[in-house]
Order: structure tokens, then sequence, then C-alpha cells
């Protein structure tokens, strides 16, 4: 089987919001600003097409989403 490629693209530059499209499998970080359940910081394993915007801080101005499957791999290795 082929390897799915990476990332594909990211735009903006560290003064302006950086907007990323994964395709494929990546692994994603999300930072752990908010305590409710809509978002929660971790690390994910994606398949698929998503997108994603982060403020030039690091923290999310648009959560990612898009087709595909998403693991919370925290959860999984978690006891």
């Amino acid at each position: 089987m082929k390897p799915s490629p990476p990332i594909r693209r990211v735009q903006g530059n560290y003064s302006s919001q950086r907007d990323v499209v994964a395709t494929g499998r990546n692994l994603i970080t999300r930072p752990d600003e908010d305590p409710g359940p809509a978002v929660v910081g971790g690390l994910y394993l994606t398949s698929g097409n998503f997108s994603f915007t982060n403020n030039p801080d690091g923290s999310e101005q648009i959560p990612f989403s898009g087709p595909g499957r998403v693991i919370d791999v925290c959860e999984v290795l978690a006891p």
C-alpha cells in the first residue's frame, strides 16, 4: 500500500492566521484552551480531508473538521 500524503497546504505567516489543509493520514494536535466538551485538546490521528485555522499564538480559530475518520490517540492509550 502506498503511504498517504502528509499535510498538503499551510497558508499564512507568523503574523496572521494559518489555514491548514490535511489530506490522507496525519497526526494533529489541538490546544487545550476550552475545557468544554466541544473543544478538547489532545492528539488526533485523522484519515481523510480536514481543514483548520490557527491564530498566530497557536490557539484554534476554527477547529479541524472535514470528511474522514478521527481517532483520539490519548483516549486509545489511556488505561
